[in-house]
């Protein structure tokens, strides 16, 4: 038996709810201000589920969701620049199908505990999104985009609980703001005095006051080349591929940066676990530190080789190499 509902909403306005979080999220996660939106995304979707939708509704009120969330986040792969033929399209659309239904499980989870109790899909819902969201962030899935923290990313005020929560401490309090909205709609007005409160403490430290210039800066210089995907990861463009790269970066090096930047995958070559040669000479000749995207093996014997990052100071020495935590599938494992 549903509590506190006389009838159950009929599955075509499960639907719409449903799609109407999933177009709030995916435009959330596109770039630009809305990402704000993200604070009330899982608000038509938590009504519904709040209203006692079934749970076989429910399910699927969450996969259209998910389907509209990461068809729009994930929508420029399809016109990507990278390989041909049908498989870029592929992979796009057997990626917001699984990703979908991680979405479903979650939102028909929410409903079959809300047969037991009007509070508790809203109480763990939050916590709910947070666990998809570091599901799909495991290596063995590789996707930890689009989450619900990323949309706050130009709203410096909004964020700056991030150094005490972290990534997903934003997500979870992002996601407690819709399920508190719900929670408004048949609480008594001092329990949501009380909820405002909470849900408003991670704004504190965005209202210190930021001083009006840095005590120090840094001058980074950018170095871009646009390179067509026929020239990128071949061996045969190498040569020319790095002398443009180099053309370019003698424009820039007059203006004495204090830091030099060049792109992902500007240096395809092997590298020594110390690091190398060339790029060291690189450094000692401009004069000036700089970080390269190189291809390397992660570990010798390695068949595979991961996208890193590598730092050479001015003096030519390898400061620091990493590896990216979370390679794109497929793309960046080999």
């Amino acid at each position: 038996m549903v509590s506190g509902l006389m009838t159950r909403p009929k599955r075509r306005e499960v639907l719409m709810l449903g799609a109407l979080s999933g177009a709030l999220l995916g435009v959330a996660s596109l770039p630009g201000p809305l990402g704000v939106l993200g604070f009330v995304a899982l608000v038509p979707l938590l009504i519904a589920i709040d209203r006692g939708a079934a749970v076989v509704n429910a399910g699927l009120a969450g996969f259209l969701a998910g389907l509209l969330q990461f068809g729009i986040g994930f929508g420029f792969i399809p016109f990507a620049a990278v390989g041909g033929g049908p498989a870029l399209l592929a992979v796009y659309l057997l990626g917001i199908l699984m990703l979908a239904t991680g979405t479903a499980g979650i939102a028909a989870t929410l409903a079959w505990t809300r047969c037991y109790s009007r509070a508790l899909p809203l109480l763990i819902a939050p916590g709910g999104w947070i666990a998809l969201e570091l599901l799909r962030s495991q290596s063995w899935i590789g996707i930890p985009w689009n989450h619900l923290a990323y949309g706050l990313a130009e709203h410096p005020a909004l964020i700056q609980s991030a150094s005490l929560v972290g990534l997903y401490g934003i997500s979870c309090w992002v996601a407690s703001v819709n399920a508190g909205l719900v929670a408004c709609r048949w609480l008594a007005p001092r329990h949501t005095a009380a909820l405002a409160i909470a849900l408003g403490i991670p704004l504190v430290p965005g209202l210190r006051t930021l001083p009006e210039a840095p005590a120090a800066s840094l001058r980074v210089a950018a170095v871009q080349p646009d390179l067509s995907e026929q020239r990128r990861h071949r061996e045969e463009w190498f040569h020319p591929n790095l002398r443009h790269l180099l053309a370019l970066t003698d424009q820039v090096i007059g203006e004495r940066p204090d830091l030099l930047v060049w792109p992902e995958s500007a240096y395809e070559r092997d590298l020594a676990p110390g690091g190398d040669a060339f790029l060291s000479a690189i450094g000692s000749g401009f004069g000036t530190s700089f970080v390269t995207g190189a291809w390397r093996k992660p570990h010798p014997g390695s068949m595979l080789r991961r996208n890193a990052a590598l730092m050479v100071d001015r003096e030519g020495n390898l400061v620091h190499a990493a590896d990216k935590v979370h390679p794109v599938p497929i793309y960046e494992r080999a």
